[in-house]
C-alpha cells in the first residue's frame, strides 16, 4: 500500500490529504501489509511512478486537473510542480498492470471528455484502467478535503481487511452510507 499526500508547492494546501496518506499507510501496516507514504516535498513524480509499478493499492491525495482542450494533458499535480499526465499513464513510462486499486483523492479525476470520440470514454480514470489498473476510485468534481479524508479512511477500514475477497465498490458503498448517516456527535467520537 502506497500513499501520497499534499505535494508541495500547490496553490491550495491539502492538510487533510496529507493526513489521509498517513492514515491509509498506517492502516496498511496494521494489516501486516507493506506500506509507504510520501507527503509534501517527497510526494514526487518518480516516487509515484515506482509505487504504481510495484504497489497493490496506491492512494494519491493531491490536486488533479482535467484538460478540456486536450484530455491527454489531464494530470495529477505532484511535488516540485511535477505532473503525471494521462499521456504518461498510457505510455511505457508507467506500468499499472499489477495494481489492484488506484485511489485518486484528487479533484476532477473522473471527469469525461464529452467532446471527444463518440465511442470512447476519455478521462484520467478510464485511461488508468486502459493502462492496466484493475480498479480506480476517482472523483467527478472538486471535493472537500476533510470530507474526502473521512470517506477514504472509512473506505480503507471497510475494504483493506477484505481486499482479496471483496470488490472495492462494495466497501465504498458502505463508507458512503456511513458518511451520509453519521451525526456530528458520532463524528466527534469516531476514531
Amino acid at each position: 500500500i502506497y500513499a501520497l499526500g499534499n505535494p508541495y508547492p500547490t496553490q491550495q494546501n491539502l492538510r487533510w490529504g496529507e493526513a489521509e496518506a498517513f492514515m491509509l499507510a498506517d492502516l496498511g501496516k496494521r494489516l501486516e501489509q507493506f506500506a509507504s507514504v510520501k507527503v509534501q516535498w517527497q510526494a514526487s513524480r518518480d516516487w509515484l511512478i515506482e509505487a504504481l509499478r510495484t504497489g497493490l493499492v496506491v492512494n494519491a491525495s493531491c490536486h488533479g486537473l482535467f484538460d478540456t482542450q486536450n484530455f491527454l494533458r489531464s494530470r495529477l499535480i505532484l511535488a516540485h510542480e511535477e505532473e503525471l499526465t494521462l499521456a504518461d499513464m498510457l505510455s511505457d513510462q508507467v506500468d499499472l498492470r499489477g495494481l489492484r486499486l488506484f485511489i485518486l483523492s484528487a479533484c476532477q479525476t473522473a471527469i469525461l471528455d464529452l467532446q471527444g470520440a463518440r465511442d470512447e470514454v476519455r478521462s484520467l480514470a478510464a485511461g488508468m484502467l486502459q493502462a492496466g489498473a484493475a480498479a480506480i476510485l476517482a472523483s467527478l468534481w472538486s471535493v472537500d478535503d476533510c470530507a474526502t479524508y473521512l470517506l477514504m479512511v472509512r473506505f480503507a477500514l471497510e475494504w483493506f481487511p477484505q481486499m482479496h475477497t471483496e470488490p472495492p465498490a462494495t466497501a465504498l458503498a458502505r463508507a458512503q452510507r456511513w458518511l451520509r448517516t453519521i451525526t456530528n456527535q458520532e463524528l466527534l467520537l469516531w476514531q
